[in-house]
């Protein structure tokens, strides 16, 4: 249970345990900017939802690619010539959290109107003719979410550099969030088995195999062992697209669990 401030509400149930420290951050900056940084699958954006529970703020996010238009950030004209906003820009303007997910994989002139969003407190909104200039609200929280530290990765290889304009915009607010060994027990319920799961992930990060074991594959583990899929179904599923090698080192630790 988390409370956050005299006006926030109440969190029941398990929080990231990076949570108290995003929400240490956001008291202390008068504009707050936080980056992420995180394996897949590590509840980033269950943060950034549970984050606007507690501030009694709505929330949204920006799901970033190569592909994604300024448009998809700033707004657009539709053919009557009427503006059409934003997540992004509403969040902007009348407060709330708003996730940019993926921030490692977004075009470069994207980021480009992302920084100077973050920055400058306003943001130029062109296709918004009749007030083309957005005020940052005071209690807009804008969270960055990236699997990398701005690097690419062997991991992450689809993932783009960063340049240093967009990290010095977080060069005190990034937090890393790792799997929560904590949130895996309570969605597994099964002690043992987080025990050979949580060495078949070691393994994997020793010999940099492709495939990783996220804490959302925790949550599918238990739905199929809820549906009484056979354990051994399910190891066989996962191992599917690894290398022989690969199954060869890992297929004994999930023997040690018995179902």
């Amino acid at each position: 249970m988390v409370k956050v401030g005299k006006k926030s509400n109440i969190i029941e149930g398990h929080t990231h345990q990076v949570f108290e420290d995003v929400i240490e951050l956001i008291g202390a900056f008068a504009k707050p900017n936080l980056m992420l940084v995180g394996p897949t699958g590590t509840g980033k954006s269950t943060l950034a939802e549970q984050l606007g529970e507690a501030l009694g703020l709505p929330w949204g996010f920006v799901s970033c690619s190569g592909g994604l238009s300024e448009t998809r950030v700033l707004g657009y004209n539709n053919i009557k010539g009427e503006y059409i906003s934003t997540q992004f820009v509403r969040v902007y303007e009348n407060g709330g959290v708003c996730l940019i997910d993926e921030i490692d994989a977004a075009d470069e002139n994207v980021l480009i109107t992302i920084n100077a969003a973050l920055a400058n407190g306003h943001l130029a909104i062109e296709a918004r003719k009749n007030n083309p200039i957005a005020k940052r609200h005071k209690d807009c929280v804008i969270i960055c979410a990236a699997n990398t530290f701005g690097r690419v990765s062997y991991e992450y290889s689809a993932r783009n550099n960063l340049d240093r304009s967009t990290l010095d915009r977080f060069t005190l607010s990034t937090l890393y969030m790792d799997y929560d060994q904590t949130l895996e027990k309570l969605i597994l319920k099964d002690e043992d088995l987080c025990k050979v799961l949580w060495k078949v992930r070691e393994t994997i990060q020793e010999y940099t195999m492709s495939k990783p074991l996220t804490t959302r594959a925790f949550s599918d583990i238990r739905q199929l062992l809820d549906a009484e899929i056979p354990y051994q179904k399910i190891v066989d599923k996962f191992l599917l697209p690894m290398n022989e090698e690969e199954r060869i080192r890992l297929q004994p630790i999930f023997e040690q669990y018995k179902a």
